[in-house]
């Protein structure tokens, strides 16, 4: 069509059959926009499935990149008191 294409990466979402306890049971689920791109009219599906997906593959990896960084200052911030180690 010529549609222009954004890659996107959803993660944190809820994994239940119920749909009615997310309702009731927030989440903190993301969703990690790429930059958008272009596809020739005459491009070879298999290959424009194959970069879309490599794509989205990159926002996964920088999706799990921040969250061990956020873990990481939060670990340095946050000292253990002594009483949870003697448990």
């Amino acid at each position: 069509s010529g549609a222009v294409i954004v890659p996107c990466w959803i993660s944190g979402t809820p994994r239940s059959k119920r749909m009615w306890v997310h309702w009731l049971k927030p989440t903190k689920s993301r969703v990690r926009f790429g930059p958008p791109m272009s596809v020739q009219r005459k491009a070879d599906p298999a290959e424009v499935t194959a970069e879309l997906r490599r794509r989205m593959l990159a926002l996964e990896a920088e999706q799990l990149r921040e969250e061990v960084e956020t873990w990481r200052r939060r670990e340095k911030a946050e000292p253990v008191p002594d009483k949870a180690l003697a448990s």
